[in-house]
């Protein structure tokens, strides 16, 4: 490799300014000198980065050439994947670019846009799921899969549900990346069963779909340009999505989602995505859904199913771009594993705080007298009470998470056998007072 090379002039395309001389200066450089191409990825300080895939010279290549070392230094810095941003390796311009036919990508003056005759918000299943893109998160194995299942075959047959709420007849591709194609027909059959609704063509499974990035989004792009106004399921996001970038996760999560939306808004059609909610209670429902930010901020609408394992009743929490505030409360029947919404409440109500026939909220009123005391407890002695009571270790975890944030004036104190102390006395207060025996009944409400 001679050291004589000079960088290469001519002429370009396109704004100047746009920064595309450093990719088409390494195209031409590759061109004429293709002993220096080590390939198309780029190992800076030799460690693999597959972010960047534009190609890589050699090392030697670097050293002999004075100018080339800035300029692939530059071009890392290049959005990658742009096709903007590519230039043609025959003619070393931009490709020529015709106008989209995509009505999003049009750009309007304010006056134009207020006079423009666009359409309402559509529904899928009237007032509940809109088209755009849905996220619906919930704790793992509580229903959510069914609660899809069951919104699938409605709309794939154009039934009512439970509360009466009209599906449209769409078709539906469900993505149940999580089943195998047994375990789908026997829900499939229970759901049908316990319904009556009639099985139909409209609507397709796959249990197995590349990843997002390995052709994923091309087989929802394809099916949702071939089915108007469809409907795909995404059974869950993390074995849809692209391994995330740690190093930005907010823009990762937000990606993951977008990339999605843009398919669904393009197409005229609807993407609900199944997810789950992370441990613990956040003041705000939506605040539970695992990820970041990202997650929700892409979404359109974002459902919230709050269940307790082994109970018969459940919130759902929904906000949106194009729903209001509401929380669902649902019904869920154990043995034919069916959802169905039994009421409904402006704005968002965490049910578990104000509604007694939850267990959790009825465990936080049993706990809230049992601790209201002069007594001490400490935690394995609260949870031998609460399970003579018929409350489970979960009923009473979450109900103690409740507790505590109604009244910060709980405490628990790390004194004493048994577990933390749980008392109203006071912070500073180590009286551990002698508890009755055997454990005071209370009624349950």
């Amino acid at each position: 490799m001679s050291a004589t090379h000079t960088k290469p002039s001519y002429d370009r395309a396109g704004d100047a300014s746009r920064s595309f001389a450093t990719n088409a200066d390494l195209k031409q450089f590759f061109a004429e000198h293709p002993e220096a191409d080590n390939g198309p990825r780029w190992f800076p300080d030799g460690k693999p980065n597959p972010k960047h895939k534009h190609h890589e010279p050699k090392t030697e290549a670097v050293a002999s050439v004075p100018w080339l070392k800035d300029e692939v230094e530059a071009l890392i810095k290049l959005r990658d994947g742009d096709p903007s941003l590519l230039w043609d390796k025959a003619t070393l311009t931009l490709p020529a670019t015709t106008p989209s036919a995509d009505p999003l990508d049009r750009l309007y003056n304010l006056s134009d846009l207020l006079a423009a005759d666009l359409p309402e918000p559509e529904f899928l299943i009237g007032g509940l799921l809109p088209l755009g893109l849905s996220v619906l998160a919930a704790r793992p194995k509580v229903g959510k899969s069914w609660l899809a299942l069951l919104w699938s075959i409605a709309l794939s047959g154009g039934a009512t549900l439970a509360g009466g709420y009209r599906a449209r007849t769409v078709p539906v591709l469900y993505l149940a990346l999580e089943d195998t194609p047994r375990r789908f027909r026997d829900r499939a059959k229970k759901t049908l069963a316990a319904t009556g609704m009639l099985a139909n063509n409209h609507l397709e499974i796959r249990v197995r779909c590349p990843r997002a990035s390995g052709g994923g989004l091309r087989l929802v792009r394809e099916w949702l340009q071939s089915h108007q106004g469809g409907l795909v399921i995404v059974d869950t996001l993390a074995k849809f999505r692209d391994p995330g970038d740690k190093g930005n996760a907010y823009l990762a999560d937000y990606q993951a989602l977008a990339e999605l939306k843009m398919l669904a808004d393009s197409a005229g059609g609807a993407v609900l995505v199944i997810h789950h909610t992370r441990k613990g209670i956040a003041d705000d429902p939506f605040d539970e859904v695992s990820g970041t930010l990202g997650i929700t901020g892409a979404a359109d609408s974002i459902f919230v199913l709050d269940r307790n394992r082994g109970e018969g009743t459940a919130a759902m929490y929904v906000t949106g771009r194009d729903v209001p505030d509401q929380t669902y409360a649902l019904a869920w029947d154990e043995n034919s594993c069916l959802w169905s919404i039994t009421g409904m409440d402006g704005g968002i109500t965490r049910i578990e705080k104000s509604d007694t026939t939850t267990k959790v909220g009825q465990c936080a009123i049993w706990l809230r007298a049992f601790i209201g005391t002069e007594y001490a407890w400490p935690d394995d002695e609260i949870l031998a009470a609460a399970k003579a009571q018929g409350f489970t270790e979960n009923n009473a975890k979450e109900a103690k998470v409740n507790l505590r944030k109604e009244s910060p004036s709980l405490c628990s104190k790390p004194s004493g056998a048994g577990g933390k102390w749980w008392n109203w006395i006071g912070d500073k207060d180590t009286r551990l007072p002698p508890r009755p025996t055997p454990f005071p009944v209370i009624p349950v409400p």
